[in-house]
């Protein structure tokens, strides 16, 4: 019995040290309420530590990571407006709270570059104020295939004062209901994002957050060599 439960009390413990460490840029941090504090926790994947963003167009603006430290990477964006609309009582709310976007003025982008992780998936946050201000999100290399963001006016449930936010993921491009997208697998250091009008007059964004695919730890993996050895010896 004890040989069992070793190994399922040590393995959870061992592989949890590999924790992934995440970027979070914040847009439209300019405007009154929408900056998050360093210690402000958002996200689908919760961190702190948020890159303010302020202004329509801005950068570069040097990225710290979800520990505040210097990432190398960097961020540069050129869209029409930046707005905000709402009351939010909590962290993801703030998030929510604020955007840029293009108003039908083709050519908005946002581009990242120095991301150091060797591969991470790109979480892509969008809210408006008003219904049917769909954004189409691409990337110019070909990163991932474009992706229609769609709006709604309760943001699944959520009305438009920001009070009580679920950050519930939307799956297909064009079709259901959703206020954040995820695009997995990456591995550019760089990337040229592009936002333009699908339906309406707008296509925003709120926010983007880079999380890395954590590989196993150093330590994680000695854990794993040392759990194995002793095993071999229990035997």
């Amino acid at each position: 019995m004890k040989s069992l439960l070793l190994p399922s009390i040590a393995l959870p413990l061992l592989l949890g040290a590999a924790q992934a460490a995440s970027i979070g840029i914040n847009f439209g941090a300019g405007r009154a309420g929408a900056s998050l504090d360093p210690t402000t926790s958002a996200g689908a994947v919760p961190q702190t530590n948020w890159n303010n963003a302020a202004g329509a167009s801005g950068g570069p603006l040097a990225l710290n990571d979800d520990a505040g430290a210097a990432s190398g990477a960097s961020v540069t964006w050129a869209t029409d407006e930046e707005w905000s609309d709402g009351s939010p009582t909590d962290g993801n709310g703030q998030l929510l709270l604020g955007w840029i976007s293009e108003n039908g003025d083709p050519g908005s982008t946002v581009s990242i570059t120095g991301i150091p992780y060797p591969e991470y998936s790109l979480y892509v946050y969008m809210h408006h104020d008003r219904t049917n201000e769909d954004t189409i999100f691409g990337e110019v290399g070909g990163a991932f295939p474009d992706f229609t963001l769609i709006e709604t006016d309760l943001d699944n449930g959520v009305d438009e004062t920001l009070s009580s936010v679920t950050l519930v993921q939307q799956t297909t491009s064009g079709a259901g209901e959703g206020n954040y997208a995820v695009f997995s697998g990456l591995t550019a250091a760089n990337l040229d994002l592009t936002m333009s009008v699908g339906i309406g007059q707008r296509a925003p964004i709120n926010g983007i957050q880079i999380v890395a695919i954590p590989e196993p730890s150093g330590a994680a993996l000695l854990g794993l060599a040392g759990l194995t050895l002793l095993l071999r010896r229990r035997r």
